[in-house]
């Protein structure tokens, strides 16, 4: 019953909006308001990765809200995320405002927050220059999920990583917790090797088409089949997807608890996040133990693009990044003809990012793996499917 779906402790105190005016309040964390009752209609934040920082009804079935970051200064990645009820079947229209940024992820829509599908066309129209989207959606007894992305949440972590550790050659250890205490949690193979690939994802939270390629990725080298299992004999795995599970939690467009872009402290390492990695992978630097190959890291952009690092701090496989790419670029054009791999090379020893760190502590390639925000997920799943069989088919023939 339609009573029944109700939230107790509805807040109709819509929040006002984060102003941060000095450096000095920067690391301020912004919550969102809980949800939003008006009735016949309800706006629900009450589940893990949504957020709106403000709601209020303008007409019977009109409704304007607006999300803000957690902090600023920013990366204009205006994420949202909430559940809508009506009590009877109606149509709602849901003017989303964007007061510090623009819009970036077109709306996706779900019946069960499983199964998304994009807006339809004519039920979006963009205002302002980018700075307000109205939506026509219809909402009914039953939930409908509105979010700028699809929801890959914690609980989906949780689960993924546990399956996989169901695998007699992967375990799932916990390398300690996030600032707010949350587990970060690593997958590693057990079967000793000489030498290591090192992925991870989601520092950035609202980064979901870099997430579904990761996810895509590790399966794929997972598999039980002869390509993927004589990789596993030679090459050990440490994969950490999960890199930011407070913003995750929290629906940050960005930053962690402590209000710090996580792939801009590659060096200062301040966040619990980052340290817990970096004291993983200093044990690669110690005698005797195995060697890192390789280091991925999966992000969204507005496009596919691989940002690379240049042969002059690759002191290890130098040859491997230019092959890799081409050798994927020849399979997608057999799928997408016109599908081109961008690569974009650069190293800057005073940008603390993931990549940076990696190339001028262990010089092997560090590659930044983006993802387009709308990347058809049909092709982002080809992609994830063929870089991974291309990366271990190469490195087989690079190094043994």
């Amino acid at each position: 019953m339609w009573r029944n779906k109700r939230i107790s402790n509805w807040l109709t105190l819509c929040l006002a909006m984060l102003i941060v005016s000095s450096p000095a309040a920067s690391a301020q964390i912004d919550q969102p308001v809980l949800s939003c009752d008006f009735g016949d209609v309800v706006i629900d934040l009450s589940f893990s990765s949504a957020r709106l920082n403000s709601c209020k009804q303008t007409e019977d079935t009109v409704f304007s809200v607006s999300t803000a970051p957690e902090n600023v200064p920013i990366n204009p990645s205006p994420w949202y995320a909430f559940k809508l009820y009506a009590e009877t079947p109606q149509d709602i229209t849901v003017y989303l405002h964007y007061p510090v940024s623009r819009h970036r992820y077109l709306p996706k829509i779900s019946s069960d927050g499983v199964n998304w599908q994009p807006i339809a066309e004519q039920d979006l129209q963009l205002l302002f220059d980018g700075k307000t989207i109205k939506m026509r959606l219809q909402a009914g007894p039953e939930a409908l999920w509105v979010a700028g992305q699809e929801i890959v949440d914690n609980r989906f972590y949780d689960e993924f990583t546990n399956e996989l550790a169901n695998l007699d050659f992967i375990d799932r250890e916990t390398l300690g917790l996030s600032a707010d205490g949350r587990p970060v949690y690593m997958l590693k193979t057990t079967t000793p090797a000489e030498r290591y690939i090192v992925l991870i994802g989601r520092q950035h939270p609202p980064e979901i088409s870099g997430a579904l390629a990761m996810t895509h990725f590790v399966e794929r080298i997972l598999r039980d089949e002869p390509l993927a299992n004589a990789f596993r004999a030679q090459y050990g795995l440490l994969i950490t997807p999960n890199m930011n599970p407070d913003g995750v939690e929290h629906g940050f467009w960005r930053h962690n608890m402590g209000g710090i872009d996580l792939n801009r402290d590659w060096g200062p390492f301040t966040q619990p996040e980052t340290r817990l990695m970096r004291d993983q992978l200093n044990r690669f630097l110690e005698p005797g133990m195995p060697r890192l190959s390789l280091f991925l890291d999966f992000h969204s952009t507005n496009r596919d693009v691989f940002y690379t690092p240049t042969r002059e701090v690759t002191q290890h496989l130098p040859e491997f990044t230019d092959r890799w790419l081409s050798q994927v670029q020849a399979r997608m054009q057999q799928i997408y003809a016109d599908y081109e791999v961008e690569a974009v090379p650069g190293y800057n020893a005073e940008s603390a990012v993931a990549k940076n760190w990696i190339s001028q502590v262990f010089g092997v390639p560090a590659i930044t793996v983006e993802i387009g925000d709308e990347t058809p997920r049909a092709m982002i799943h080809s992609l994830a499917v063929i870089a991974a069989e291309e990366m271990m088919t190469l490195l087989l023939s690079l190094e043994n």
